[in-house]
């Protein structure tokens, strides 16, 4: 689980932080990267079964599921509110326009999540 939260950290974090480049391979490859080694964490379902005595065994699913379903629906918000937050006012076809520093600090709450997760 270690190595894949590594992996998925790294792979993350270079997507987030390489200079843009208008290449939709290295993106792919990249974003490929994240999502075969976020499937590390799956083990932590399994793990979490195993150490749990059987009478509790679907409370525990329970939490679990719910705590990784609330990383997506907290992050979301907040990522948005931070792009939001460095909006310097430019509209495209009345849609927000947000800079590329934005969205590198916006999206700066992810690798720092995983790093902890590590």
């Amino acid at each position: 689980m270690v190595i894949t939260t590594i992996g998925a950290l790294i792979s993350l974090t270079l997507f987030v932080y390489l200079p843009v480049i208008d290449s939709k391979l290295l993106d792919a490859i990249l974003l490929f990267a994240v999502g075969l080694f976020s499937g590390g964490f799956l083990i932590s379902f399994a793990a979490g079964k195993e150490s749990s005595e059987i009478e509790n065994v679907a409370t525990t699913m329970g939490f679990m599921n719910t705590i990784n379903n609330a990383g997506g629906a907290l992050f979301q918000p907040f990522i948005g509110i931070v792009l939001s937050l460095l909006w310097q006012g430019q509209l495209v076809n009345g849609a927000h326009v947000y800079s590329v520093h934005a969205y590198k600090l916006a999206l700066t709450s992810l690798p720092v999540c995983m790093l902890l997760a590590s």
